[in-house]
């Protein structure tokens, strides 16, 4: 699909040795979901990158998220 998704993301890490701002994180998100990605895998890319970027002891990322494809659709007469 190409259509955008429009939601939100609840993001939550572990820190071990850095610690970033809510700016640093709304960037991540804005990053990884401008590009061409199945929605199933951008929570996993996400958590993924603040594992190894931020060496954070663990991370979990929570999307709630629609896509355009389906609320786009126009509903056919019956």
């Amino acid at each position: 699909h190409l259509m955008p998704t429009i939601g939100k993301a609840s993001i939550v890490y572990a820190p071990q040795q850095k610690i970033v701002g809510f700016g640093a994180i709304v960037d991540l998100v804005h990053c990884f979901a401008r590009r061409f990605a199945l929605q199933e895998d951008l929570g996993h890319d996400i958590a993924s990158a603040l594992v190894k970027y931020l060496h954070a002891r663990g991370a979990a990322v929570l999307l709630d998220m629609s896509s355009t494809c389906i609320t786009a659709r126009v509903p056919t007469a019956h």
